[in-house]
């Protein structure tokens, strides 16, 4: 974005007559726009690279602290929402994700 003003800078002054050092401005502001360029890219790959090391870890999506209110079903042959309850509690040792 910086880049982008200062070549439209650039272009001004030069339209406007103002005298300076030539190749100098224009080389400053091709610079700044080709490293902006490449920040913008590697906070492209950061975004990714983040998002596939959460998703390698393994880790569940949400872990159960406490139980309340929930009773196990009456011999039904449907698995009981305390089942899963007690099969996500197993997973509980994990830490919280930060």
């Amino acid at each position: 974005m910086l880049g982008f003003l200062a070549i439209v800078v650039v272009a001004v002054l030069k339209l406007t007559l103002v005298q300076f050092q030539a190749g100098w401005a224009s080389l400053a502001s091709f610079l700044l726009m080709g490293f902006g360029v490449q920040l913008f890219f590697i906070g492209i790959a950061a975004l990714y690279i983040g998002k596939l090391y959460r998703e390698v870890k393994g880790r569940p999506l949400f872990s159960i602290r406490q139980l309340t209110n929930i009773e196990p079903s009456a011999g039904g042959s449907a698995p009981s929402a305390a089942t899963d309850i007690q099969s996500a509690k197993r997973h509980e040792s994990f830490p919280d994700t930060p």
